[in-house]
């Protein structure tokens, strides 16, 4: 049973390497890109004292690295929607927010992402979920 509160777990600049990139220059080729991730889970009521009892935060890297592992990606949009589809799966997650950036792309820029929120819509979730 939820309260109706959340809890903020917080992936900060985890890197990784993807092969991601519309341009052809870009289609062989393993880019870093760095993921920020916020994600909202329901809180059951109480001050936990069990690990069973909060979110694995483990399972973020682990989908990440599962999703760059299917290939390439044309959009930094497909990617993060495919990881966030992933993590949506887990009815504990009420939303969540994240953000990629390319790390190599301009050599006078730092980076260059999109970032996105996504919220548990049970009504629009994929059967298999």
């Amino acid at each position: 049973m939820f309260s109706g509160q959340l809890r903020k777990v917080i992936i900060k600049n985890y890197i990784a390497q993807a092969q991601i990139g519309v341009y052809e220059h870009e289609k062989n080729k393993v880019q870093k890109v760095r993921f920020n991730v916020d994600l909202y889970v329901r809180k059951a009521p109480g001050i936990p004292r069990e690990f069973s009892e909060v979110y694995n935060y483990d399972l973020v890297p682990q989908v990440i690295e599962k999703t760059i592992a299917r290939g390439h990606f044309d959009l930094q949009e497909t990617l993060i929607g495919e990881i966030a589809r992933e993590l949506l799966k887990d009815q504990e997650v009420a939303a969540l927010r994240i953000r990629s950036e390319k790390l190599e792309v301009y050599p006078n820029a730092e980076s260059t992402g999109i970032e996105e929120f996504f919220v548990q819509d049970d009504s629009q979730r994929p059967k298999e979920c």
